[in-house]
């Protein structure tokens, strides 16, 4: 399974201060990595920053970062689903969100992508591991239908 992740969504949401700006994408990689975000080893990520690289680009066999250089990190993401629409897109964005699903992708909101990792702690206040709620999965598991076992005639 393919990932594209709005990698600024997903960091503002966790909090910035643990992603220092001069090595942002390889703190990010970093902590996909130890929270093990991708279940299997056969899954992949692009992992899209607005911008241009202020440092050597993190990358790691399975997760390439890419810059979205000249046009928004959404655009870059647009263009990415045209190439891969059969992905998983995390983002709060709710235009990123909307493309993916136009594109017959998946969108996942980053809280509940966070959930899917194993050693993901949400809760900033007491660090208590969160279980996904009854309404993420219910989300998750129509966005899944609707993309892997819709019957086209």
């Amino acid at each position: 399974m393919l990932y594209i992740l709005d990698a600024y969504n997903i960091i503002h949401y966790i909090g910035t201060d643990s992603f220092p700006e001069e090595d942002a994408p390889g703190a990010f990689v970093g902590f996909l990595l130890r929270h093990r975000l991708f279940s299997s080893g056969k899954n992949k990520a692009i992992v899209v920053f607005d911008g241009f690289p202020k440092a050597k680009e993190a990358e790691h066999r399975n997760i390439k970062v890419v810059f979205s250089r000249d046009i928004s990190a959404d655009e870059r993401i647009e263009r990415l689903l045209k190439r891969n629409e059969k992905a998983v897109v995390v983002s709060n964005d709710r235009q990123v969100l909307n493309s993916a699903r136009m594109a017959g992708a998946v969108a996942v909101k980053v809280e509940a992508f966070l959930r899917m990792g194993k050693d993901a702690r949400l809760d900033k206040s007491d660090g208590a591991e969160k279980k996904v709620s009854p309404a993420d999965i219910k989300e998750i598991n129509e966005e899944l239908e609707r993309l892997w076992l819709r019957k086209e005639f």
